[in-house]
């Protein structure tokens, strides 16, 4: 059942959405005129956007989804480099590098993130890559290349896409060969602490109109923003190789082939870790403790001062540099390959399309001074493969006089991870992990709109799933086997097999009213599943029990909207959520050791709004602006102690995001284009390690107003020069107001200390050089 206070929370911004569809829909019935009536005709327009939210193209003012796209162009111009960017364009959505795993990125949609990347928890937001669900995120937060287009869903989906996620999807559609025309293009960037980039794209019909392959290629480099002030070193370096090779094959009119292959090599040194605060002991007993041997027991504290008494010497505040352990290297790095074969086949009665997908990942490496002081207090290293392979079979059509639009589905999924974890505390203590998963998923979905006359429609699916979660772990502690007796397997001595099996049937229903081509307002309940898992990092019978499915229920209600002969476009939605069975990780201490462990800890209520507006004041002139409301509140939260934890905030979810926009464009009269673009984006305090904080507070001390990043605005400029031959120059600056920007870590339990983890450089320019052929 939704819950009374959310309800009432949400039931203005419903009531004002529901009172201006009312109005639309009165003025259109009685006067039968429309939002274009009474305006002059001007030479440009909003452009039509097309998406494939419902797995066919379609203009995204007809579909009845909260959706946001991107084109090739938008994100050249916007200067959205990766997916990291991205919360700078679209609303109620936060992106960033995985704290400990750089490579690696977190995606937040309307209150539902993951922070873990670890192969026993599934993602809240799903990314898919030219079709393919990418269940661990390695290598999608690098630089876009050749990309035709990027949509951001929002809300759960599972009645159109193969895997089932809660909190929405992030689409990534890469150009595809075109076998009419030989083309191309090449680009070379420089910009701030040594960055250099360089691209080139290549299209080559090899058969005309028949078979064509694209090539694309970029190496990127740049020497740090930040220094090891006890090695010299520099940190926050990016070593990146990305190729991808497209071949497309048009058998004939109906039937088609793509294989698509790429591989990613990143190699690079983690942000810096910056110390903040450490707890001090109370009085003497803590180091009378100590020294008799029994600092490791549960209820110990401070070991971190008691072991590093200097350590507020390295405490700087806000600084991109850090002083590690001499002679640590901080590395993170990985190797990626992908292949992916796609067929379609147009019969007169629907389309199929089939993906077949293998991607695998190699040479994984993170290592971590998670202190960031020069005493060897909590080191961590994490290396690891893992392979993927999905099959997706999907079919669409429209029947009934194309009345009825229909897609079904069936999906199958199977992963196999090696991860191998390793942890340097307190001088001696040596902890060490090793995880075999195997993760298999599979269902069949589908969906149908059917319209009920001119102004009417109606829309259903239902989707069934399976999870297999099978981990095979081993662990030792001060070279000890963690894995209780009783859960170890016959003939070993320290290796446990756990296996768990999930289920679920989650469904769509929604209804949509037109009532003239410009205006559409719509209705929807839909229900989204995450599925259960394993704890990898147990080692008692509590720590290692599995955890359940986490499930969401929402409510939306949106408007799309043309007006003023579309020289403007209005589109809004709100939203209500039921979240129960909420996974949260949380920390706690195993044999006087931090370890994390996740459970199905809470239940929550989550509501919102999102309004993005694009207007056009004159021919040369483009406004663009956004805003994400955003309420989340637990409705219940027991901490793995039995705690009352309810009154703690969400994770990587800010209150309010808002963005504007300005773009100017001038057409020469040599067929020159010069186009100069403003991008200002808002984002409210975001909380970070809430689940950790009690441990501090219980001792007289709140972290939270160093581990919470504050509200913070964003500017980014960008200005272009393209000539008729397809040489294009563009000067561009990021962060122009210098914002330091960071996530934090919170170990109590004994370590008792917080850190901050930089997130991004500060101020920073760039000059770029393209040519299209």
């Amino acid at each position: 059942m939704l819950i009374r206070k959310a309800l009432r929370r949400s039931l203005v911004l419903a009531a004002a959405l529901g009172g201006l569809a009312s109005g639309v829909a009165a003025q259109t019935l009685s006067s039968g005129t429309s939002p274009d009536s009474g305006t002059q005709t001007r030479s440009r327009v909003i452009e039509e956007v097309l998406v494939t939210a419902r797995k066919e193209e379609e203009s995204i003012q007809d579909v009845p989804v909260a959706v946001t796209a991107l084109s090739e162009q938008n994100l050249k111009n916007t200067s959205t480099f990766s997916t990291v960017d991205l919360q700078y364009q679209v609303p109620n959505i936060t992106t960033r590098e995985q704290g400990g795993q750089s490579t690696a990125a977190v995606f937040q949609i309307r209150g539902q993130v993951q922070n873990e990347v670890i192969a026993t928890l599934d993602t809240s937001v799903a990314f898919y890559d030219d079709g393919v669900y990418i269940a661990r995120p390695h290598g999608v937060n690098i630089a876009f290349v050749d990309i035709g287009s990027v949509q951001v869903l929002r809300g759960p989906q599972g009645t159109l896409f193969g895997h089932n996620t809660t909190g929405g999807a992030i689409v990534v559609t890469s150009n595809a060969p075109d076998a009419s025309e030989f083309s191309g293009s090449l680009s070379a960037s420089a910009a701030s602490f040594g960055s250099e980039q360089y691209t080139a794209v290549l299209n080559l019909p090899l058969i005309s109109d028949t078979l064509a392959l694209r090539l694309a290629a970029q190496t990127q480099s740049t020497k740090g923003y930040s220094e090891d002030l006890t090695d010299g070193y520099q940190h926050a370096t990016k070593n990146h190789d990305f190729f991808r090779a497209r071949l497309r094959w048009d058998a004939t009119d109906n039937l088609s082939f793509d294989l698509n292959g790429q591989h990613i090599k990143i190699d690079q040194r983690q942000n810096a870790i910056l110390p903040l605060f450490t707890l001090r002991p109370s009085d003497a007993s803590f180091i009378d403790a100590l020294a008799n041997g029994d600092g490791l027991r549960a209820e110990a504290c401070c070991l971190t001062f008691a072991l590093a008494p200097d350590y507020y010497d390295y405490v700087r505040g806000n600084s991109y540099d850090t002083t590690y352990d001499p002679g640590f290297l901080p590395e993170t790095g990985i190797a990626i390959t992908s292949l992916t074969l796609t067929n379609d086949w147009q019969t007169p009665w629907f389309d199929t399309q089939f993906i077949a997908s293998v991607r695998s990942y190699d040479d994984l490496i993170n290592r971590l001074d998670i202190d960031g002081t020069p005493n060897k207090i909590v080191d961590t290293k994490q290396t690891g493969h893992g392979e993927q392979i999905s099959y997706e079979l999907q079919f669409t059509g429209l029947s009934l006089d194309d009345r009825l639009q229909w897609a079904a589905g069936i999906y199958h999924f199977e992963e196999d991870v090696l991860d191998l974890g390793e942890t340097d505390a307190f001088l001696s203590v040596h902890v060490v992990s090793r995880g075999y998963i195997e993760n298999l998923s599979q269902g069949i979905y589908g969906q149908a709109s059917y319209s009920l006359g001119e102004h009417w429609g109606i829309t259903a699916g239902l989707r069934y799933s399976t999870d297999d979660k099978d981990l095979r772990v081993a662990a030792e502690t001060a070279g000890n086997c963690s894995i209780p007796e009783e859960y170890r397997d016959p003939g070993e001595s320290c290796l446990g097999t756990f296996e768990k099996s999930f289920s679920k049937v989650n469904y769509t229903l929604g209804i949509d009213y037109t009532p003239n081509d410009n205006v559409m307002v719509y209705a929807s309940l839909t229900t989204g599943y995450r599925a259960g898992g394993q704890n990898l990092r147990g080692t008692t019978p509590e720590t290692l029990a599995p955890f359940d499915p986490e499930n969401v229920t929402q409510v939306e209600l949106g408007m799309k909207s043309d007006w003023f002969d579309r020289l403007l476009r209005a589109n809004i939605a709100v939203f209500l959520a039921d979240y129960t069975d909420i996974q949260r990780t949380q920390f706690i201490a195993v044999n006087g050791v931090p370890a994390t462990v996740t459970s199905n800890a809470a239940s929550a209520t989550i509501s919102g709004l999102e309004a993005e507006l694009t207007a056009l004041p004159t021919d040369r002139l483009e406004l663009g602006a956004s805003l994400g409301l955003l309420s989340a509140e637990y409705d219940e939260f027991l901490g793995f102690d039995g705690t009352d934890k309810s009154d703690e905030k969400f994770d990587d979810v800010p209150e309010m995001t808002y963005s504007l926009s300005a773009t100017y464009t001038v057409e020469f009269v040599a067929g020159a284009l010069w186009m100069s673009r403003l991008d200002y984006s808002w984002a409210d305090d975001i909380p970070s390690q809430q689940g950790n904080l009690k441990y501090f507070r219980d001792r007289g001390y709140d972290p939270e107003p160093i581990t919470t990043f504050p509200a913070t605005g964003n500017l980014n400029a960008r200005t272009s020069l393209s000539l008729p031959s397809g040489l294009e120059l563009s000067l561009y600056g990021r962060n122009l107001t210098d914002e330091f920007r960071y996530t934090s870590v919170v170990l109590g339990q004994g370590p008792d200390f917080v850190s901050r983890i930089v997130s991004g450089p500060g101020r920073n320019y760039g000059v770029e050089l393209s040519y299209e052929f």
